[in-house]
């Protein structure tokens, strides 16, 4: 099909192809009405056709629209074509080009430029994280720079939206793959630090040109994440800058406790760095360094820090040195007794704080955990009714977020899946998206009139209906062409519905007058004969 000039949802015109990748093609578009110009993404038909995806799609989709950062790609708006079939979405264009292609040409950028565009995504990730979205498939592909330096991500939701799906994805990790936290080869659960690793390998790429892992196969590269250490970084044969190296290991820790928190502080450490290289960011210092592989001969020992420490669990400051040498003085030139009297005061408030800890505790009355504490495993309502699946979820204290979709298999107002899905933990108040069938999919019976039986049928299998029966009647039309549609022109139907045709079978034929017969003729009527007198006998 001809794309250029196509129109998707009522309103976006397609100018020129922009990319494409295992999930979509990227078009250039004009926004007829606000007039302006847009990306849009286009599923492709393996997605769009899944209505589990479709569901999972539009959650994300609404989920992503509501993110605003200048360093996060703008979603405008999302929705299905009028065919019934194409998803899309509508984002900002951005005048520029991706990390990926960048990296192509150039092979490695300087440190200092790394480092800041990190620092972008690092924002914006956390941005993210903050609305409990996991971007989950951090790459360059993902990441973009403006024509002004600016630096972009894009794509937040449809890597969940597909790993999420009902439907098995094929061939959509290979191309995110060197990107994987170790969670995600295993099929562990996907967290903010699982984007924290990505981001991680990909600065590793930015200083050094090349990625930590390579293989010869997805399953090759997942298994050395699993199994190897990434080598370290080294830019034109010499070792990054001992802060920016411990900051990047920290990031690349296989199991997802030992890394950065979250993204704000993977950030925070790499601001800390570039306003003072000589020195690492708070956290990475001072412990019991883990050591690392050991090196080859000449090289010096490589460590792995320790884990970075929230913000709330670094030592206060007090001041630089000379204040707290001031505070040493000025307390040596004081009289013993006063120390003295001061720690029996504290002693003594300690003591009355917990008797009266004790007392209050015993006559507290005991509570029960609250009910918002209780963790189970989420039933499996898949199949099941929407009414009873509301009552469970009410009796259970869950909250359902419902969406509707088309479904072959799964009957009018039953659940087609539901996430999370059925076994994972969930607790009292949380919410669960639960996809509910609204039946087969309807389609609008074409039109059929004038066309053969042939073409009649090739009409309604490419609408998703079939051909039922067909009977001929007299008509003016040709022989063989439709000339009534059983069931009308425009009507909506199921999808797989039969539709039955009547055909012509030409002009109803003149009937033949009878023959005239002859006339009968008429008999002649025969004289009756004269009687002759006879002659008196003789006496």
């Amino acid at each position: 099909m001809e794309m250029i000039g196509r129109e998707i949802g009522g309103r976006y015109r397609l100018t020129a192809p922009l990319g494409e990748g295992g999930m979509s093609t990227l078009w250039r578009a004009i926004d007829q009405q606000l007039d302006r110009e847009v990306a849009v993404k286009i599923l492709r038909p393996q997605y769009s056709a899944d209505p589990g995806f479709a569901a999972r799609f539009r959650q994300e989709a609404r989920a992503v629209a509501s993110l605003a950062h200048p360093n996060i790609v703008s979603v405008y708006d999302y929705g299905t074509d009028p065919d019934g079939v194409t998803q899309y979405i509508v984002m900002q264009l951005v005048e520029g080009r991706d990390l990926a292609a960048i990296l192509k040409d150039r092979g490695r950028i300087s440190t200092d430029d790394a480092v800041q565009v990190a620092i972008a995504v690092a924002s914006a990730l956390e941005a993210a994280h903050r609305r409990g979205i996991v971007h989950r498939d951090v790459k360059p592909g993902n990441i973009l720079i403006t024509d002004d330096g600016d630096v972009k991500v894009t794509d937040f939701g449809i890597a969940r939206a597909v790993s999420e799906a009902s439907m098995t994805v094929t061939g959509t990790t290979l191309g995110s793959v060197h990107y994987f936290s170790p969670e995600q080869a295993r099929g562990d659960e996907v967290t903010g630090r699982s984007d924290v690793y990505a981001l991680g390998i990909v600065l590793y790429e930015m200083l050094t040109g090349h990625r930590p892992f390579e293989g010869d196969s997805a399953a090759g590269v997942a298994l050395k994440r699993l199994t190897e250490n990434p080598a370290r970084p080294m830019v034109a044969g010499q070792p990054l800058p001992a802060g920016l190296e411990a900051i990047l290991r920290r990031a690349l820790e296989r199991e997802p406790e030992q890394r950065f928190p979250d993204a704000g502080s993977f950030a925070e450490a790499l601001r800390a760095w570039r306003k003072d290289p000589s020195s690492a960011p708070a956290g990475l210092v001072g412990a019991v360094p883990t050591p690392a592989a050991t090196p080859t001969s000449g090289e010096p020992t490589v460590y792995v820090p320790p884990p970075v420490a929230r913000p709330s669990d670094r030592a206060p400051y007090s001041g630089p040195p000379r204040q707290q040498a001031r505070r040493v003085e000025q307390r040596e030139g004081q009289p013993w007794w006063i120390w003295l009297l001061a720690l029996l005061a504290v002693l003594l408030l300690g003591i009355i704080g917990f008797l009266g800890a004790q007392i209050f505790t015993a006559l507290s009355p005991k509570t029960s955990p609250s009910p918002s504490a209780q963790t189970f495993a989420l039933p499996n309502w898949v199949g099941q009714p929407i009414a009873q699946v509301r009552s469970d979820a009410n009796q259970r204290g869950l909250h359902l977020n419902e969406d509707k979709a088309n479904s072959d298999t799964v009957p009018v107002d039953r659940v087609i899946s539901t996430d999370p899905s059925a076994g994972a933990p969930v607790s009292r108040g949380e919410s669960v998206n639960v996809v509910v069938s609204s039946g087969t999919a309807k389609v609008a019976v074409p039109r059929l009139i004038g066309q053969t039986r042939d073409e009649a049928s090739n009409t309604l299998t490419q609408a998703g209906l079939t051909l039922g029966a067909g009977r001929a009647e007299f008509s003016d039309a040709d022989v063989g062409t439709v000339i009534l549609s059983v069931t009308s022109e425009g009507q909506s139907v199921a999808k797989g519905s039969q539709v039955d045709i009547v055909l012509s079978k030409g002009p109803q034929p003149t009937p033949t007058p009878a023959p005239t017969p002859p006339p009968t003729p008429t008999p002649t009527p025969v004289p009756t004969p004269t009687p002759t007198p006879s002659a008196p006998l003789p006496g």
